[in-house]
């Protein structure tokens, strides 16, 4: 058997050839020397992390806390702790994050919901007594450890185990973890820091009492209550944030409130020369940059940043770093075009062909960003000199490979290791080393991957289609003569902050296993996806339906660029926001689209959160053209803009959604089949019990792989 035949499965079970990759890499300079710490699976079929340090200098790999060993049920997790994986879209079991103090003495964790901590040299793990723990944060010093419990934050003495409640929860109220829609869609994902001092907590309060309830069951078990989650729907209430500090020699409290304009708590940034909070407006067109006093009582206004259509949230920003603000920013250039760019205190520092996509670190003379240039289907690390504006070097790598995705895992600092990745296309693993410099010269030091190999490499051709120049990856059946007709599966996310179309061969492997099964895979990175430049997210503004118009340019110049394409048997498939897209194929184009498989697709965005959906959308009161032309269906559950089926030879459509998601809940598909069936157009739904926005149950996961080749290959057939 070959690999392509057993794929769905072994891509089931090692969720997507994912487990056995090292992650949450920390590194420091100890008092033992150089230490990365990080997780990893024991092997690419075992869900369960461990959490180890690497020696870099020696290459010795050493467990630290072995999960299996704790004999903890790992599946006891509070509720929180599940809504976090969700929004985290964490898969993995065992210690799935930790946190430790500056000088990497002391780490806590939790799993299963009960604290653990361990103190160097680590050959001993102590379970702490405490259960319903979440997300714990260890003091700077490493004296006291903070955490989420039954809503509130309560405070352990590391040394003697004493507990001490900082803030208490109250109905509808809680502190200190994100709200919904801080993790979904900001990449805000805690609520709960320490400042440089050890002695000061600032916590997030959230009170969800304005926000609409909605009911999460399963039709399958009807003996469970429903699940009540606070959904902010587009149009309607979001919860009320503030924040909140506690001073645990003092006593003393404060409340730092968001400005009345500015309700979005969007990032809170703590450095040991101060703690800056962002917020951002309702509409996204407005930031204010706050500075925390020494005193921890007040935010002072240091900087604000207003942009049209929105102002784009990056990673890693913004810093605080020796009295001045860096971020990056969507900035004008002298050729009428739009520039991502580092700033310092509102000042670009970095060239304008440097598309930035998130921030590594800051020190005194330089700041390392992610970025790609001239290309956006490359991405590597570049360092941008603070005090020479317009310049920046790309980090050289001792692998020797320039092309592909290369990443700073670890922040680089002077004298310390720090760890990097690389990934390509002719090889599907992930390549992890730690690196330094020493006297000048790179030292570097492997990290084992226990991951899968899932047996072949994606043969993929990079292309730049139509006017536009879209990125593109078209993968054909192995082994196809050059004359034969070729049935094409567009495969596409297609819609904004995701890239499909990257130099990064891991990406490929389930359009590789479909290409497999006798299609010609096109995938299409259009109008609002990144890396390009600003303005070309930015076309999606007040109509998200404009997607299909790249896909269907996109497919017909792939079609001039390759003749065995048959556009007469066109298929589309998509999850999310890819599942929008392949229904609204078929829907607005059945004379392009003969057959999709929508997965989990937004069908009403009226009901889909407030933060994304208004970014691009705005408020459905004051823009309802906007939702009118980007809805599949109406107000009244019609369809909506959608094309007469040609009755005798109709487009095959498979809508699928898990019926647990509280993301995109199934009501989406639910209305829609509902409308699809009122206007008597043939379709099937495939409903998931149990099943969230990620399908990480093994046998769904390689059963829906199954099944949409099976009906793609069917339908298609009869044309």
């Amino acid at each position: 058997m070959n690999a392509y035949q057993t794929y769905p499965r072994r891509s089931a079970i090692t969720r997507r050839f994912t487990l056995g990759l090292p992650r949450s890499f920390r590194s420091l300079i100890t008092a033992d020397g150089p230490a990365i710490f990080f997780l990893r699976a024991v092997s690419g079929d075992d869900p369960v992390h461990q959490l180890l340090r690497l020696n870099p200098l020696t290459g010795e790999e050493t467990v630290i806390v072995d999960a299996y060993a704790l004999n903890v049920d790992a599946s006891q997790i509070t509720a929180e702790e599940r809504a976090q994986r969700e929004r985290l879209r964490e898969q993995a079991s065992g210690v799935t994050a930790y946190d430790m103090n500056t000088d990497g003495t002391r780490i806590v964790f939790t799993l299963g919901g009960e604290l653990f901590t361990t103190t160097t040299p680590f050959t001993t793990v102590t379970p702490r007594g405490v259960t319903g723990a979440f997300d714990p944060r260890i003091a700077p010093d490493g004296r006291h450890v903070a955490f989420h419990r039954d809503g509130g934050v309560t405070v352990m003495a590391y040394d003697t185990g004493l507990l001490a409640s900082l803030f208490e929860g109250e109905d509808s109220v809680f502190y200190g973890r994100a709200e919904f829609i801080a993790a979904e869609e900001m990449g805000r994902t805690r609520g709960l820091w320490w400042l440089p001092d050890s002695t000061t907590v600032l916590a997030t309060r959230v009170d969800e009492s304005p926000v609409d309830i909605w009911h999460i069951s399963d039709p399958a078990r009807p003996t469970t209550a429903s699940r009540p989650v606070a959904y902010p729907a587009a149009g309607s209430a979001n919860a009320l944030v503030s924040l909140h500090t506690a001073n645990m020699q003092t006593g003393t409290k404060t409340t730092i409130a968001l400005p009345a304009a500015h309700p979005y708590l969007a990032r809170v940034s703590v450095s040991v020369d101060g703690v800056v909070i962002m917020s951002q407006s309702r509409d996204q067109r407005d930031v204010q940059y706050a500075l925390l006093d020494a005193t921890a009582e007040q935010a002072e206004l240091i900087r604000s940043v207003k942009a049209d259509p929105w102002v784009e949230l990056i990673a890693g920003t913004p810093r605080w770093h020796d009295g001045q603000l860096v971020t990056v920013e969507d900035r004008p250039t002298t050729t009428g075009a739009i520039a991502r760019q580092v700033c310092v205190d509102g000042v670009a520092v970095s060239p304008c062909e440097l598309y930035v996509r998130d921030v590594v670190s800051v020190d005194a003379t330089a700041i390392v960003v992610h970025a790609s240039m001239h290309d956006a289907t490359t991405i590597a690390p570049y360092i941008v000199l603070r005090d020479e504006a317009g310049s920046a070097h790309k980090v050289a790598f001792p692998t020797g490979v320039d092309d592909g995705i290369h990443a700073v895992i670890a922040p680089l600092t002077p004298d310390g290791w720090w760890v990097h990745s690389h990934t390509g296309m002719t090889e599907v693993q992930t390549v992890y080393m730690a690196t330094a410099s020493l006297t000048g010269a790179l030292a570097t030091c492997a990290i084992t991957v226990t991951a899968e190999q899932p047996g072949f490499v994606p043969k993929v051709r990079l292309l730049t289609l139509g006017e536009r120049q879209l990125n593109a990856a078209l993968i054909l059946p192995e082994g196809a003569d050059a004359t034969t007709k070729l049935p094409v599966l567009l495969d596409p996310y297609g819609g904004p902050h995701a890239q499909r179309v990257l130099r990064h061969a891991g990406m490929y492997l389930s359009s590789a296993w479909f290409a497999a099964q006798g299609f010609a895979v096109l995938i299409i990175d259009g109008q609002g996806t990144p890396g390009r430049d600003p303005m070309f997210e930015y076309a999606l503004a007040h109509d998200l339906s404009l997607t299909l118009d790249d896909q269907i340019a996109g497919l017909h110049a792939a079609a001039a660029h390759e003749p065995r394409l048959d556009l007469d048997r066109v298929a589309i498939r998509g999850w999310s926001f890819g599942g929008y897209l392949a229904a609204l194929g078929v829907l607005r184009r059945p004379d392009v689209f003969h057959a999709a498989v929508a997965g989990a697709p937004v069908t009403y965005w009226q009901w889909y959160d407030t933060h994304y959906t208004e970014r691009y959308l705005g408020h459905p009161d004051e823009q309802p053209e906007a939702y009118r032309r980007s809805n599949l269906i109406s107000e009244n559950v019609s369809l909506n803009g959608a094309a007469p089926w040609d009755e005798a030879n109709p487009p095959a459509l498979m809508l699928i959604h898990g019926l647990a998601d509280d993301n995109v809940v199934a009501a989406h598909t639910l209305a829609l089949s509902s409308a699809l069936l009122a206007d008597n157009r043939p379709h099937q739904v495939l409903p998931l019990s149990g099943v969230t926005h990620m399908t990480a149950q093994e046998q769904v996961a390689e059963a829906l792989l199954l099944q949409q080749a099976r009906f793609l290959r069917a339908a298609l057939h009869h044309r």
